[in-house]
């Protein structure tokens, strides 16, 4: 709307026009429109509303007149959005997108709306001028326009074409965050017989069960979709090691233990499944997706009903595995190997408490090769251990440094599952502490509960060792192992790290939030400390606030840096402000 003609609509300009030219003007700008219009003034209070939008809201000129506009708030957005939202009229002079906007009789709409400032001839605001289209109709036609070309109809599930995209952002995601990821390719055994000998509306049923049980029995952080006729594929992120993905497999496979029952009838399917990780295959989505199809093929071969992993050894030679495993052997003797450090955060005085110890490799041949790519090829051969003191030594090394330099810091050390399972590792840890004389209080082993899952009594007793000397043990990605709550009272615990996947949409998801605050509450009561992984901005860390975290650490306060920028940071006593 012309801005000339919203001055004129002002009742400071209405002595200008005759009256009857007034209310002309008014009925061609508002009453006419096939739109919902608002005037406000500049604190965007309610002055003129026209029928479209009385229709559609149920609120008459009468009962909005010099209300807020925050009358038809729905509490869908939050108080972030809203003041980007005001931000953008005010510096901009107008904004436009999507709100959710609450009628009079509580129905919540979905409107496009459009925002305008209009300002008088000195440049001072005066009015707003407020555009509303009722979209929600559309918008469910999109949502189902593309829910059809992204989603099986028979399953529900995602289709081919989503899939795709899932993998690509899943792959990059795994790159970003130096985590593993995996694709799993599952094919029902001799389904075509099911759909001979009973008919394909039964086979569509068969397939419907299984959709449903996989949904079960996989985490809500991964992907799992069906491709075409009995193949099913499952894409795992935010996985620490391997063997989470056996723990995964594991559960699959028990679900095919279970009948399916069929008009009475109880029909047995089963299921080869095929495993490829992200690292193996660092370039392509075709290699990863052939690499797990490789591995399907290898699991018909071994019988059914099983899962096989893709192997170099097995399958299609690797150059890129290959040369990295003989580099590796070399890593310590040159040099190649450094640390890095995350720092931890204290949620109250935002001051650094304690420090992640973080492995980096930079070979001369291969360049900067990602964690999530070398670590599983150094637990495949056993290189992990001689790294892994390595890696202890080095932690200690640099916390003497730090005491001596009058700097109190915490050092954790994430442990492997073949360090947890070996039986140096008591003497392994203590010969790092004692070589550098540092307080047993300060160093920390991280363990992932899927690692902790697989325990020895002998493991459990060296933990408990370590916990009498002073050492700290955390659960590292808690809430997204699947174990009985009991093994927090079976193992000396002092920690509990809450998983980045939670943490990622804790200011969106209520679910995410609730998960937080029961860990949190869960912890209090066993006192226990609560530490936010992967927290990257200050909403994330407002909402912690009221869960009650003691820690955290992310990309909000520090990326992984080195020990001298730790150092720097510590000796200027810098804190990141705390919000609320």
């Amino acid at each position: 709307m012309p801005a000339s003609l919203i001055r004129i609509i002002n009742p400071d300009s209405v002595g200008r026009l005759r009256r009857e030219e007034h209310n002309r003007l008014k009925t061609l700008a508002f009453d006419k429109r096939w739109e919902g219009v608002v005037v406000t003034d500049d604190e965007f209070r309610f002055q003129l509303v026209n029928k479209v939008f009385t229709e559609v809201t149920g609120y008459t000129q009468e009962e909005v007149a010099g209300c807020a506009l925050e009358l038809l708030d729905s509490g869908k957005h939050d108080p972030v959005f809203v003041t980007n939202m005001r931000r953008n009229v005010h510096e901009n002079g107008r904004w436009k997108g999507e709100l959710w906007c609450r009628c009079k009789n509580g129905e919540i709409h979905l409107e496009w709306v459009t925002i305008k400032a209009v300002h008088d001839d000195g440049g001072k605001l005066i009015n707003h001028v407020i555009c509303f289209s009722d979209i929600s109709e559309r918008k469910l036609v999109e949502e189902h326009i593309n829910h059809l070309a992204q989603y099986d109809m028979l399953t529900g599930l995602p289709n081919r074409m989503l899939f795709r995209d899932c993998l690509r952002l899943a792959m990059l995601r795994a790159q970003r965050e130096n985590r593993i990821m995996a694709l799993m390719f599952l094919d029902l055994d001799r389904f075509k017989e099911v759909n001979k000998a009973l008919g394909h509306e039964v086979g569509d049923t068969v397939l419907q069960h299984i959709a449903s049980r996989l949904k079960t029995a996989m985490r809500e952080s991964d992907t799992i979709a069906r491709l075409s006729g009995d193949e099913f594929t499952m894409i795992m992120e935010g996985l620490s090691s391997i063997d989470e993905i056996s723990l995964l497999a594991d559960k699959i496979l028990e679900i095919f233990g279970e009948p399916i029952l069929i008009q009475g009838e109880e029909l047995f399917v089963t299921a080869s499944m095929g495993i490829a990780t992200y690292l193996d295959h660092t370039d392509s989505e075709e290699k990863l997706i052939k690499a797990a199809n490789l591995a399907m093929d290898s699991a018909k071969l071994e019988g059914r009903n099983n899962y096989q992993f893709y192997s170099c050894a097995t399958h299609a030679e690797s150059p890129v595995r290959l040369t990295m495993e003989s580099q590796l052997y070399h890593a310590l003797e040159r040099n190649e190997m450094f640390l890095v450090y995350q720092p931890r955060v204290d949620v109250k005085s935002g001051r650094i408490v304690a420090v992640e110890v973080l492995l980096r490799w930079n070979n001369k041949d291969l360049g900067f090769v990602p964690p999530i790519s070398f670590i599983p090829v150094a637990e495949d051969t056993g290189l992990i251990l001689p790294i892994g003191d390595w890696v202890m030594h080095e932690a200690c090394r640099q916390c003497r440094l730090w005491t001596d330099a009058g700097l109190t810091l915490k050092v954790a050390v994430n442990l492997s599952a073949r360090q947890f399972k070996n039986k140096n590792l008591l003497r392994a840890t203590v010969s790092a502490i004692n070589a550098y004389g540092i307080d047993p209080g300060l160093f920390e082993l991280e363990i992932t509960e899927s690692i902790l899952m697989n325990h020895t009594e002998s493991s459990v007793a060296t933990l408990r060792q370590l916990s009498d000397m002073g050492v700290g043990i955390a659960i590292d990605d808690f809430g997204t192992g699947y174990s009985s709550l009991a093994y927090l009272k079976r193992f000396p615990v002092h920690a509990l790290k809450i998983d980045r996947s939670f943490i990622n949409e804790i200011t969106q998801e209520a679910e995410d939030l609730a998960i937080v605050r029961a860990i949190s509450s869960l912890a209090r009561s066993l006192h226990l400390k609560v530490i936010a992984e992967g927290v990257e901005t200050e909403a994330q860390l407002q909402f912690l606030q009221y869960p009650e975290c003691d820690e955290y650490q992310g990309y909000l306060f520090s990326k992984p840096t080195t020990a001298e920028k730790i150092s720097d940071m510590l000796s200027s006593g810098i804190v990141i402000a705390q919000p609320g």
